[in-house]
């Protein structure tokens, strides 16, 4: 669902378990967080238009990077954002989140 522009996960605001994005949209807050995926994100998705071949890694990776800085995506490939505890009320967020990151990461390799 998007709010603002920006989207909030939909199986929570359906079960009503995850009112913590609509209050931070509700007041202001930071709405680039990196466990926020768009309706447009998708497992199936290509960041990048040229897949590794193994000969391109430099050009590959670099255009790895750039889109996964531009999705605010990064945090989860250079280890800034980290996993929290299972127990966490953030861990099944960004478990879903880690495995689309890593599902655009294999759409990308030959």
């Amino acid at each position: 669902m998007s709010i603002g522009g920006d989207s909030i996960p939909i199986d929570d605001l359906a079960r009503g378990t995850n009112t913590s994005y609509l209050h931070q949209f509700n007041n202001g807050g930071d709405s680039s967080s990196s466990l926020l995926l768009h309706n447009s994100d998708d497992p199936g998705m290509n960041l990048v238009t040229t897949p590794l071949t193994g000969s391109n890694y430099l050009t590959w990776s670099r255009s790895m990077k750039i889109a996964l800085i531009a999705k605010q995506k990064l945090g989860f490939v250079n280890g800034k954002l980290e996993q929290p505890d299972v127990n966490s009320k953030d861990y099944e967020q960004w478990l879903r989140v880690d495995s689309m990151v890593i599902s655009w990461i294999l759409n990308s390799i030959c």
